[in-house]
C-alpha cells in the first residue's frame, strides 16, 4: 500500500455509553481495475461450510444483499419473520406472509434508488478479521447476520468477481452497524480505497486505525475529510473549487446543504465523482466556456 494515493473517509456515530475498546474490525478492499468498483470479502456460514463472498462497497445501500447461491451450505440460513423487530427495523421491507421481504435498490444511480426485485431477509453467521494494538489480524464471527438473498439478474452492472452489495448506509441495519453492535464497539467506520493492490474498511477503535493491515508494512499518508449526514446521505461540505489550479468565485451558500437544497455533494463509493447540486455543475460549466 505504500507510496499509492489512497482516499479515506470516517464516518463516526457515538453511542451514548462508554464503550473503551481498542479493537478493530477489518476487511480487505479490492479494486476491479475495468470497472473501477471497489469490494471486500466476508466469509457467510458456519466454521465448516463458510463461504467467500465478494461485495460492492455501497455507502447508499441499507441491507446488504447477495446472491445466496453462493454460499456453499444454506443449512444455518434462518428467515426472518415479518412480525420481528429487525424486519420492522428495515427502510423498504414488506411481507410476503410471514416472511420478512427487502426491496433492493440500484447502487449505480446517483440519486433515488430505484427497486430491483424484493427478495427475503435471512440471518446466517458472518466472519471478519479482528485486530488491537498492532496485533496481526485473526478471525472472528458473529451471529445473527441479517442481508437479503437476490437473484442473479439483480446482479446487472456489478463486476463478475462480485456477488451482491455491502450495505454501508447510515440506517438501522448497515454491515458496519451490525459489527459494532455484535462486538460492543464504538460504531464508527472507515474506507481505505486503494489505488492498486489492497485497502481496507475498519469498524470499531476508539482512537486511531492502524495501518497498513493488508498488503504491506509501510505508513499511508491520509488526510480527514469530515463528513455529514443529510437524509441518510453522507455529505461533504467542499470549500472551495479549482478548474486547471484557478479558483471559482463561487457563491459560498452554493457549497453548503445537501444537492436537493442547492449546495452540498453528494460521495458514494459506487460512483467515480461526487454529486453536486445544479447551480454549482452549471457554474463550472459557464466558467469553462
Amino acid at each position: 500500500m505504500g507510496g499509492h494515493t489512497h482516499l479515506i473517509v470516517f464516518v463516526s456515530m457515538f453511542a451514548a455509553i462508554t464503550l473503551i475498546s481498542e479493537a478493530q474490525y477489518i476487511l480487505p478492499i479490492f479494486k476491479h481495475e475495468p470497472s473501477k468498483q471497489y469490494y471486500t470479502l466476508i466469509y457467510i456460514g458456519s466454521a465448516t461450510t463458510s463461504s467467500p463472498v465478494n461485495l460492492l462497497l455501497d455507502l447508499g445501500t441499507n441491507l446488504t444483499w447477495l446472491n445466496c447461491r453462493n454460499i456453499k451450505s444454506l443449512s444455518s440460513l434462518r428467515l426472518v419473520t415479518c412480525e420481528s423487530s429487525t424486519c420492522k427495523s428495515i427502510s423498504g421491507n414488506g411481507c410476503d406472509g410471514k416472511i420478512c421481504l427487502y426491496r433492493e435498490p440500484s447502487p449505480f444511480l446517483l440519486t433515488n434508488h430505484t427497486v430491483t426485485k424484493t427478495d427475503r431477509v435471512v440471518q446466517d453467521k458472518a466472519t471478519i478479521f479482528s485486530t488491537e494494538n498492532g496485533i496481526p489480524p485473526s478471525l472472528v464471527s458473529f451471529r445473527p447476520f441479517t442481508f437479503s438473498c437476490a437473484v442473479q439478474k439483480n446482479l446487472q452492472g456489478i463486476a463478475p468477481p462480485i456477488s451482491g452489495v455491502i450495505g454501508l448506509s447510515s440506517g438501522e441495519l448497515p454491515f458496519w452497524r451490525q459489527v459494532t453492535s455484535a462486538f460492543n464497539v464504538i460504531p464508527k467506520f472507515a474506507l481505505c480505497l486503494p489505488s492498486s493492490r489492497v485497502g481496507t474498511f475498519y469498524m470499531g477503535a476508539t482512537s486511531s486505525y492502524d495501518t497498513p493491515v493488508f498488503g504491506g508494512k509501510n505508513p499511508v499518508p491520509m488526510t480527514l475529510t469530515p463528513l455529514k449526514i443529510d437524509s441518510g446521505k453522507y455529505l461533504i461540505s467542499p470549500t472551495s473549487i479549482y478548474v486547471d489550479g484557478i479558483p471559482l468565485s463561487l457563491n459560498p451558500s452554493l457549497l453548503e446543504g445537501s444537492p436537493a437544497q442547492h449546495g452540498g455533494s453528494l460521495h458514494r463509493t459506487t460512483n467515480r465523482c461526487l454529486q453536486c447540486s445544479c447551480s454549482v455543475y452549471w457554474f463550472i460549466i459557464i466558467s469553462l466556456v
